[in-house]
């Protein structure tokens, strides 16, 4: 499931909100905000992947306490590609969302030692910053994986 989180106090001019907010979404298409809780929106003027802007001008004034903010968005799919030889992973997930963490512990089998473990990420090799020991820890996936092990 997404995260989403408005970062602080939206800023305001006079027919204006700027909402600056975090996301652990890839690929948004269209940012709402609502002033009544969520039964009416109105289309962002204007957004990135940290922060809308919307035009308020025919919102009475005064405080609104029950704003909604909602992104519409594709969630992205990557692959998770196991090569393993004489050994097996702890988590035999094969595909993940695209922003979530991704952990794992590598386990000889019987009578083997691990020589070697490289994780790549879409065609990097990352594997001196996400395997530590037999465990691997990426943060963020954002490309299909494939981890070999031996």
């Amino acid at each position: 499931m997404a995260s989403l989180t408005v970062s602080s106090s939206p800023s305001t001019t006079t027919n204006t909100i700027t909402v600056q907010f975090t996301t652990d979404v890839l690929d948004i298409s269209k940012v709402e905000l609502s002033n009544d809780g969520g039964n009416t929106y109105i289309n962002a003027t204007s957004f990135t992947s940290s922060s809308a802007e919307f035009n308020v001008a025919t919102w009475a004034s005064g405080a609104y306490n029950n704003c909604v903010l909602r992104l519409t968005y594709t969630e992205i799919t990557y692959t998770i590609t196991n090569n393993l030889s004489n050994c097996t992973i702890s988590n035999s997930n094969t595909s993940i969302s695209g922003g979530s963490s991704y952990n794992a512990t590598i386990t000889a089998d019987i009578g083997y030692a691990i020589s070697s473990i490289v994780v790549t990420m879409g065609d990097t090799d990352i594997s001196s910053s996400v395997v530590s020991d037999n465990s691997i820890n990426i943060s963020s996936v954002t490309g299909n994986i494939t981890i070999t092990a031996s």
